[in-house]
């Protein structure tokens, strides 16, 4: 686990060195108390490592990484509260604390089910200058109809 944090450390600072703007990280690990602490140090220490490059620092999460410990997802609850209180106990905004921007992974949504989970959305998305990320056109519309237009586009993987 240390040469593999080791290479993936040196692969990322590898990049911004040679000019790279963004790096957007996929498939981190979140989602318990253990997993976060894990990827909350690695963001850190790549955090420290880019200092100087200018390289911009994202986190691309699923949508379950905004879930309150009682099962209630933040669109929920913002639908009722939009004083935003409390926010920094859930996985994706531990992140943000770190990263330069988190990026909610829709590659895997339809419209139907990403329109349901953004219809709540929009004061989390611009409170936290959210992106999306997206691998369907359908759900690029989908998220445009809700005045969501920082996009990512990059095709879902198996």
């Amino acid at each position: 686990a240390v040469l593999r944090r080791g290479v993936e450390l040196s692969l990322l600072t590898s990049a911004a060195r040679a000019g790279v703007d963004e790096l957007l990280l996929l498939g981190i690990p979140c989602g318990n108390d253990d997993a976060d602490a894990r990827a909350l140090d690695f963001l850190r220490e790549l955090k420290q490592l880019l200092a100087d490059s200018g390289t911009a620092l994202g986190v691309a999460l699923p949508a379950d990484a905004f879930v309150r410990a009682e099962g209630e997802t933040v669109p929920d609850a913002f639908a009722q509260d939009s004083t935003g209180a409390g926010i920094v106990q859930y996985t994706g905004w531990r992140m943000l604390s770190v990263c330069d921007y988190l990026a909610l992974d829709l590659r895997t949504a339809d419209s139907d089910s990403a329109g349901e989970l953004l219809r709540g959305f929009r004061f989390t998305y611009a409170r936290y200058a959210l992106r999306l990320l997206v691998a369907d056109a359908a759900v690029s519309e989908t998220a445009d109809a809700h005045g969501m237009r920082r996009q990512i586009v990059c095709p879902a993987t198996d």
